[in-house]
């Protein structure tokens, strides 16, 4: 598994909420969900990528969708 990418949404306390991208042994990209504990950011990562929410794409396409007015 490889993290190519990590999203943090921050409120002013703990804990953190991120969404991590990451690439399987097969080459497929996957979405978590997940929080954070946010002392250690790789460790949040790992932890997110591991133990996260999948997020599909369906969901994150509808969330656009709604925010266009479509």
């Amino acid at each position: 598994m490889k993290i190519i990418e990590t999203i943090w949404f921050n409120s002013m306390g703990f804990p953190c909420v991120g969404i991590v991208i990451i690439e399987n042994n097969v080459g497929k990209r996957k979405a978590y969900l997940g929080i954070g504990q946010g002392h250690n950011e790789e460790y949040d990562k790992k932890m997110i990528a591991e133990n996260g929410s999948p997020v599909m794409p369906e969901t994150l396409e509808s969330i656009l969708k709604k925010l266009k007015g479509d």
